[in-house]
């Protein structure tokens, strides 16, 4: 039984693309939500965010943010993603102390 041609095969084919096209979709669609919101961000790589050396084992954790740290220089705060999660980063210390005590 086929439901888009007339061939399994190509019913098949095109399921898969979709589904692939699908679960692109939903791993991205958070990915301009730094963005929107004006703020500086990292530019993230799809199904990782920013953590895909973390994730590979090419670099630990600390240097993973330590880089991210780096390349949000000259900004007060700044987003990156941690899989697809938006992830507000504060370079800031009095921004810190604001954040953390004051507010």
């Amino acid at each position: 039984m086929t439901i888009v041609s007339d061939s399994l095969l190509y019913d098949v084919i095109i399921a898969i693309v979709f589904l692939l096209g699908c679960l692109y979709y939903f791993l991205t669609s958070k990915f301009d939500y730094w963005k929107n919101k004006g703020v500086a961000y990292v530019k993230p790589i799809p199904f990782f965010g920013n953590l895909k050396d973390q994730f590979t084992k090419k670099k630990s954790q600390a240097e993973v943010y330590y880089e991210i740290y780096g390349k949000l220089k000259g900004n007060r705060f700044g987003g990156y993603f941690e899989l697809w999660e938006p992830v507000l980063m504060i370079r800031e210390p009095a921004l810190v102390e604001a954040v953390l005590i004051k507010d």
